[in-house]
């Protein structure tokens, strides 16, 4: 199957995104699946909101018949996943002790209008019936440790303004792996990982 790309961006030059952070050679993820979707988009709000769409309506097919539960799951971490490759990776805004919501918000809704604001966000979909893979890689080199997790209720965090996109992602995935500038998050429909047989016979089928 052809791997099908949507382009939310204004001026892309590439759908691969390369950057700095980026190991040359880097294996890319394995597909766990009969189905591939691509998404590139700028560093804004409009990108977090498309991403999410994107992963409701490719996993929502009769095809996939992923339960709306687990749809849910998916939808929320890759949002957050989004969020932080735009506004940590690409616009390199990150919290400032004491700041408010409010401030936050507009520093970072002010940093996407420069030139920042033209870095590329990648998403890749590959999915079955009994698993989804979903890799997020930005331009920047931010990078989203998913161990420890942080305690979005400690003193220190309960005040921040976000900083609970890790936790939120970690607890709603069955596998995350990091690097910088990219976050791969994978779900398996029991919760399980799929046996190396069963995977691979889902890879040659694509």
């Amino acid at each position: 199957m052809a791997f099908e790309y949507q382009d939310f961006s204004v001026d892309p030059s590439e759908y691969e995104l390369e950057h700095d952070g980026q190991e040359p050679g880097s294996p890319e993820p394995a597909p766990v699946g009969s189905f591939e979707r691509g998404f590139v988009g700028d560093s804004n709000l409009e990108t977090i909101d498309n991403a999410e769409t994107v992963v409701r309506e490719s996993l929502g097919t009769e095809d996939l018949k992923w339960p709306a539960d687990k749809i849910e799951d998916i939808a929320l971490a890759v949002r957050e996943a989004v969020a932080n490759a735009v506004i940590h990776g690409n616009l390199e805004v990150h919290h400032k002790k004491g700041e408010t919501l409010e401030d936050y918000d507009e520093r970072w809704r002010a940093a996407a209008q420069g030139e920042n604001g033209a870095k590329k966000v990648n998403m890749e979909i590959y999915a079955s019936e009994r698993a989804v893979r979903v890799v997020v890689t930005d331009e920047g080199n931010f990078v989203a440790e998913p161990e420890p997790v942080p305690d979005a209720e400690s003193d220190e965090r309960v005040m921040m303004p976000s900083g609970r996109g890790i936790m939120t992602i970690v607890g709603n995935c069955d596998a995350v792996e990091s690097a910088p500038g990219q976050l791969t998050m994978t779900w398996y429909r029991d919760g399980k990982e799929i046996p190396g047989e069963l995977a691979e016979k889902e890879s040659a089928a694509v």
